[in-house]
């Protein structure tokens, strides 16, 4: 069995911490409008995300040469009055700010300085995992851009001045709080594999503080649907796990006789692996379940001492 070596490259986290009070641009953008709190902001990913050519990998589709080159989110301290942290969406063409966020969700931590400490207040998720985006974002009644705004440690808001619902989760393609027409159907299709610097995305699941990210809740967790393209071999390390989520599906896509091979378990001479990959179920015979799907001759293969799982629970 051919084994793909990869090379993770370690950051500094330091180079995701910013201090520009003023950022131009980006699409998600959190908001210090208390007169004199002076909050911290942390951005990092939940589950799978993909980058601006929908392709499962934490390096930027369109980087930002010296600013930042992962999808990962960011870190931002010393947020005063009428000051801000922006971060691009690596699938818009506007690199203005200073983090990047790609396809699929993203956890918001907003902090505010006690006594020389920051203290914990609140948190959004953020759901951009939708394939659809920006495009179809850029015209009415949609819009690209998503607002965070800090009133007060009991008060954040986003679109329209609303408050940040109870579930504390804000996808993007829901936005019916600030137009009742802007609303539409998730769609998680399109979302592919890479096996760009040497393989290295192809290792599951990719981890964002192996990439100077802030944390990664869930990394092994894909909710959005994956094509393992023709040609390529994925892995689920040992001794990691992958699980596709009730509602998305893995595909090993075959072209012309280039067949995808996904391999659960990444050392075929490992006498005790450990790794796992789980397509979900579900508590009823309904929709929705994960799903795994074999084109022609293309192949799923388990490592020893490695498990695939398909619940239905």
């Amino acid at each position: 069995m051919k084994k793909i070596f990869f090379l993770i490259a370690f950051l500094p986290s330091t180079c995701l911490i910013y201090s520009d009070e003023n950022p131009s641009g980006g699409e998600l953008i959190i908001y210090n409008r208390h007169a004199t709190d002076n909050i911290k902001v942390v951005v990092y990913p939940i589950a799978a995300v993909f980058n601006g050519n929908l392709e499962y990998s934490l390096k930027c589709f369109r980087p930002l040469q010296g600013v930042y080159s992962h999808i990962v989110g960011g870190q931002e301290s010393e947020i005063m009055n009428n000051s801000s942290f922006a971060l691009d969406h690596d699938g818009a063409t506007d690199n203005e700010a200073e983090a990047a966020i790609g396809y699929g969700k993203y956890r918001v931590e907003i902090y505010k300085k006690v006594s020389g400490n920051y203290q914990f207040v609140d948190y959004v998720d953020v759901d951009y995992g939708d394939a659809d985006y920006p495009a179809l974002y850029s015209v009415a009644p949609f819009i690209r851009d998503l607002p965070i705004n800090y009133y007060s440690s009991t008060d954040i808001r986003y679109w329209n001045g609303t408050p940040i619902p109870s579930s504390r989760y804000i996808p993007i393609w829901d936005q019916s709080v600030r137009n009742q027409l802007a609303v539409k159907t998730q769609n998680k299709n399109g979302f592919k594999t890479t096996n760009s610097d040497n393989g290295e995305w192809l290792d599951f699941p990719l981890y964002a503080p192996s990439y100077g990210g802030a944390g990664h809740l869930t990394p092994e967790l894909c909710g959005l649907n994956l094509n393992i393209e023709p040609n390529h071999t994925a892995y689920v390390k040992c001794p990691e796990s992958f699980t596709i989520d009730k509602g998305a599906k893995l595909t090993l896509t075959t072209n012309s006789g280039s067949n995808a091979q996904f391999i659960i378990g990444d050392d075929p001479n490992s006498t005790n692996c450990g790794a796992t990959f789980t397509v979900s179920g579900n508590t009823s015979p309904n929709l929705p379940f994960g799903w795994l799907y074999l084109q022609s001759n293309t192949t799923v293969d388990v490592i020893k001492k490695s498990m695939l799982r398909l619940e239905y629970n």
